[in-house]
């Protein structure tokens, strides 16, 4: 496990990734034909057809993503002592859901000026 001062990362296998992220609650899966936003759904397009699968609850994230067109996939999750900023983000799309809450974990350089080290998804509202 790679470990930051504020956020641990695990590289995962892509279907591990996809085993994993079946067990988090929302999902934003973007695919050759198609995007979709919510609660994870049991069928899992193959992963031939994936751009981009985001799998995330309040404590994780399980991210798959093409690097020069391969699949890869990596676990995230901030470490208890991070400073984090929290943003709940609108979504204009009502067939998306209400809002879409994002994670930013904070970071300090040597010369300590504070940037974002890590953002991930942590939470989605639907549409009420």
């Amino acid at each position: 496990m790679n470990e930051s001062q504020v956020f641990l990362s695990k590289i995962l296998s892509p279907e591990d990734a996809l085993k994993r992220g079946q067990c988090l609650p929302f999902a934003l899966l973007r695919t050759f034909s198609a995007m979709s936003l919510g609660p994870t759904p049991e069928t899992l397009p193959d992963t031939e057809e994936i751009l981009e699968a985001r799998f995330f609850s309040r404590d994780e994230e399980i991210r798959l993503f093409r690097d020069d067109g391969i699949l890869k996939a990596v676990s995230l999750r901030e470490t208890p002592d991070a400073r984090v900023l929290k943003n709940e983000y609108e979504i204009g799309n009502q067939a998306l859901g209400k809002s879409l809450t994002v994670r930013e974990i904070l970071d300090f350089d040597e010369d300590g000026q504070a940037y974002i080290a890590l953002s991930r998804l942590s939470d989605w509202k639907g549409a009420q």
